[in-house]
């Protein structure tokens, strides 16, 4: 029996868990977990690193919840613009600052799988059609891999600065 092709959440859920899998590696791999990394991020921890993407994963869920209720959803969160993400991200580290490496990680695996699961809801087609969500400015997918995969890459990024 052929197997069913691969979905675009497929796609992304294998890209994204790989990324994933890789920074926490690298973080662990090099004890930085509750370690700062330096410049090459603001001073924060490894464990701060995970908990910016799981308060990413949170914003995409709350997007996707206020589009579902019928209300367009505030990018990148409610009283925050683009031009002042720096803001709204040390208010997401403040959120998770006390919490220890082992609680983030299960939190931020938690909400990357959620996310995962979140997308499995659509149809294709509503993921895949540019101007289906006005509020994307494009595919719902391609919003989905910037709060994932493409968001990992970007932490893989600043850690490997922080070790030279």
């Amino acid at each position: 029996m052929p197997s069913p092709e691969a979905t675009p959440v497929d796609e992304l859920a294998v890209r994204a868990e790989e990324r994933l899998d890789s920074l926490v590696s690298l973080i662990v791999a090099n004890g930085l977990e509750e370690a700062s990394l330096g410049d090459a991020y603001l001073g924060r921890r490894g464990a701060d690193v995970l908990a910016h993407l799981h308060g990413w994963h949170l914003l995409f869920a709350g997007w996707c919840d206020d589009d579902k209720r019928g209300e367009t959803p505030e990018l990148p969160a409610a009283g925050y613009t683009w031009s002042d993400l720096r803001s709204l991200n040390d208010k997401i580290y403040d959120q998770f600052r006390a919490e220890p490496w082992t609680r983030i990680l299960e939190d931020t695996r938690a909400s990357h799988l959620a996310l995962i699961e979140l997308l499995r809801t659509y149809p294709v087609e509503a993921l895949t059609e540019p101007t289906r969500y006005a509020w994307t400015h494009g595919p719902l997918i391609d919003l989905a891999d910037e709060c994932t995969g493409t968001h990992y890459d970007w932490a893989i990024e600043r850690v490997e600065e922080s070790l030279g």
